[in-house]
């Protein structure tokens, strides 16, 4: 009589353990699921990131450029100015030596 119990109790601890390891594969299965989710979640926020940062810098460019394009002439006119008060300055100092003085033959008129 104990021989069909113990066969009984195999076939249920057999049940048991199929269904634990059924359990164990549907677990896995899920986790190994949100961690692709994850994944794909992590890697999108990350290429959203990406093109953020790249359109602030192509907004900061386009700005710089218009900056420049708009302060340009104000540079370039200072530019000029500051070469004819710096040659006329330079004339006038040549002007000032005397004639034959520490100048080459060349610069003497």
């Amino acid at each position: 009589a104990a021989a069909p119990l113990d066969r009984k109790a195999q076939k249920e601890r057999a049940k048991r353990v199929h269904m634990a390891e059924v359990l164990r594969l549907h677990d896995k299965r899920v986790q190994v699921e949100k961690h692709r989710h994850m994944i794909e979640h992590a890697r999108l926020e990350k290429e959203i990131a990406e093109e953020e940062a790249a359109r602030a810098k192509w907004d900061r460019d386009i700005l710089r450029e218009e900056t420049f394009v708009a302060k340009e002439p104000f540079r370039t006119e200072a530019s000029v100015e500051r070469e004819v008060v710096r040659n006329k300055a330079c004339v006038a100092h040549i002007k000032a030596l005397p004639l034959g003085k520490d100048l080459p033959m060349h610069l003497i008129f």
